[in-house]
């Protein structure tokens, strides 16, 4: 007897996964995969220019149609999560495949990183 509530019991909280799965609903992401993803005040604070990368500021990178930014590179790590958590991950496919990338370069201009012109 024991056997088949235990049997019941599992098939029950199957069946409740399983519908779970299904029909819970999907994350809605506020941003687009090559929208820009502004960057906190403290993601792009710096000191000297070594301070400064040049980094993605969408899902997408520059390379596949995304933007470029500059932010502190202490806080690539936390700027992505911010990214994924806001746009998504993206998948390859998913990025128009524009080449947008530039020669500009990531200097500290009054205590922030900022993109300025293009090199040579």
């Amino acid at each position: 007897m024991k056997i088949v509530l235990i049997s019941l019991l599992l098939i029950s909280l199957g069946l409740v996964s399983l519908f779970h799965e299904f029909y819970a609903e999907e994350k809605v992401y506020e941003y687009n995969f090559t929208d820009f993803i502004e960057p906190e005040e403290k993601f792009t604070a710096c000191t000297s220019s070594d301070d400064c990368f040049k980094f993605k500021g969408s899902a997408c990178p520059a390379d596949a149609g995304g933007v470029e930014t500059c932010i502190n590179k202490n806080f690539v790590q936390e700027y992505n999560s911010e990214i994924q958590d806001l746009a998504g991950s993206y998948n390859v496919n998913e990025c128009p495949q524009l080449y947008l990338s530039t020669n500009r370069i990531c200097e500290c201009i009054d205590s922030n990183c900022v993109l300025t012109g293009e090199t040579n």
